[in-house]
């Protein structure tokens, strides 16, 4: 927990701060089996998912998907029977591939069937490409099953967009979701990965006025929100960016994503007290991180106190050894503690990197200046003003001369 220090503003950051924490609906728990469903840990997030409870429509397919790829194979089934209607398509799937693991192909193709008869169903690609369903292109019933039309012209398009966006064939998935678009500019999808796309190519403006059409057309989807703060944390819209993040978490906030990106965004703003809680419950849920342990270290340092934020900047540095950020703030973090050796160490590493950064010469030479080393402190001084730093300049003038 984050230590708040009584001054004018104490009371509102209070105030804050018990608001924030209690709009969170979901359990710890529940967003730790989350993140490590995401992390690929299917066991570990199965075995947390099956301890909680929920009516939600995303919960019992999480159930599914968890339990079958911890290889709870029965378990996922029987929860099949526990999905709503609109998700017994999805149901359907995970159906079919549990008799072709029982060698039961005849049961396998009667699943498959309903499920292609189902209105909301997963995409043709990955039924067709499944690793477990192969067995069933050796019979005879698996061609004929694909000579109906069980996908629309419209959703097979969007696959396909998706699918050459996924490996980066800008062109060709350009070409198919300007045509869809322009055939269905009321359909959310297509101006979602056309807003990929454009971010992906560097061109974040039209990025935004993309994913602004697909909000516009569907506004109940955590994702295109999150996306959404991920473009404006890219212009430098960082309150903006909260906001969304705040919204994606009010859609899903069993998400770890959204704590994250409503952490990043709230650091920018420099908002620490009230980005406190989205970045200690990021760091409770994924703890594998590097990025939630920098979060919560440059949020404790910012609110006062050096010594409690390194263990979280040592951690992060031991996840993470090249990323010169951690190092800076370590190095910035030990200069607040008057460490000023162990200071002079990060900062040296930072230049490895940043050999033009003046802020890396300003810490030095203020850390040299309080070890006596006036000769290597005035270098480094008159080294951060040559790049810029007019604190430098001040400090010079003041100790060199």
């Amino acid at each position: 927990m984050i230590k708040i220090f009584l001054n004018r503003t104490s009371i509102i950051v209070f105030i804050n701060l018990i608001f924030a924490y209690n709009s969170f609906s979901q359990p710890t728990e529940m967003i730790r089996a989350e993140a490590l469903f995401q992390l690929g840990e299917y066991k570990e997030s199965a075995a947390i998912f099956n301890t909680l409870d929920s009516r939600k429509s995303w919960f019992k397919k999480r159930l599914v998907e968890a339990n079958w790829n911890a290889g709870n194979y029965k378990k996922a089934l029987k929860m099949i029977s526990e999905l709503r209607s609109l998700d017994k398509g999805f149901g359907y799937f995970y159906g079919a591939r549990y008799y072709v693991k029982q060698n039961n192909l005849d049961s396998a193709f009667v699943m498959l069937e309903k499920m292609l008869a189902a209105r909301y169903k997963p995409n043709r690609s990955s039924v067709k490409t499944d690793s477990v369903l192969k067995a069933l292109k050796l019979e005879p019933q698996w061609d004929s099953l694909w000579k109906l039309p069980h996908y629309s012209e419209y959703d097979l398009k969007v696959e396909m967009a998706a699918q050459e966006l996924s490996v980066q064939n800008y062109d060709l998935a350009l070409q198919l979701l300007d045509e869809l678009i322009e055939d269905r500019s009321y359909k959310d999808k297509p101006w979602f990965l056309r807003s990929k796309l454009l971010y992906e190519q560097g061109f974040y403006k039209t990025a935004l006025d993309d994913i602004d059409m697909a909000i516009n057309e569907e506004d109940r989807e955590a994702v295109y929100y999150g996306f959404r703060a991920e473009v404006y944390l890219k212009l430098d819209k960082s309150k903006k960016a909260f906001k969304d993040a705040i919204k994606a978490i009010e859609l899903a906030d069993y998400d770890p994503r959204w704590y994250e990106i409503a952490a990043r965004a709230g650091i920018a703003m420099e908002k620490f007290e009230e980005v406190a809680p989205y970045a200690e419950i990021y760091l409770a849920a994924m703890p594998e991180k590097d990025n939630a342990h920098f979060y919560n270290a440059s949020i404790i340092y910012k609110t006062g106190s050096c010594m409690k934020a390194l263990p979280h900047i040592n951690k992060a540095i031991a996840l993470e050894d090249r990323n010169p950020t951690y190092y800076f703030l370590r190095a910035q973090i030990y200069q607040s503690c008057k460490v000023f050796k162990q200071a002079i160490k990060d900062y040296n590493m930072c230049l490895d990197f940043w050999p033009r950064k003046a802020e890396i010469y300003l810490g030095r030479g203020i850390c040299r200046h309080e070890l006596g080393e006036t000769k290597q402190s005035c270098r480094d001084l008159w080294k951060a003003y040559d790049l810029g730093s007019l604190k430098a300049d001040d400090l010079r003038r003041e100790w060199c001369n």
